[in-house]
């Protein structure tokens, strides 16, 4: 997409939802897909700083960019691929100490 604006040549984008979300939001996602994680949860760090939502509005207007996945579909899809993966490696594995 950069290459078709000279104005976005060499610039930064944040490529993202332009929604802050919570890691508790994300626990939710990875429950659906795995019921039996345990989150554990720590005390912040006193330098830790919150952060906002990461704005988007640079990379819609020299970009034309467009977000198609939320943390809900991203995530999900992300996860189905992994699973997938480690399936495959695990049927090589297996067949390799068969043999």
């Amino acid at each position: 997409m950069a290459l078709l604006n000279p104005g976005a040549m060499g610039g930064k984008f944040n490529i993202t939802v332009g929604q802050g979300r919570s890691i508790n939001d994300l626990v939710e996602v990875l429950k659906d897909h795995f019921p039996d994680v345990q989150p554990q949860y720590f005390p912040r760090d006193s330098l830790m700083p919150e952060r906002g939502t990461l704005s988007i509005e640079k990379a819609k207007a020299l970009l034309g960019y467009k977000s198609e996945f939320g943390l809900e579909k991203g995530f999900a899809r992300h996860i189905e691929r992994y699973k997938e993966f480690a399936s495959v490696r695990s049927d090589v594995l297996v067949n390799y100490l068969q043999h």
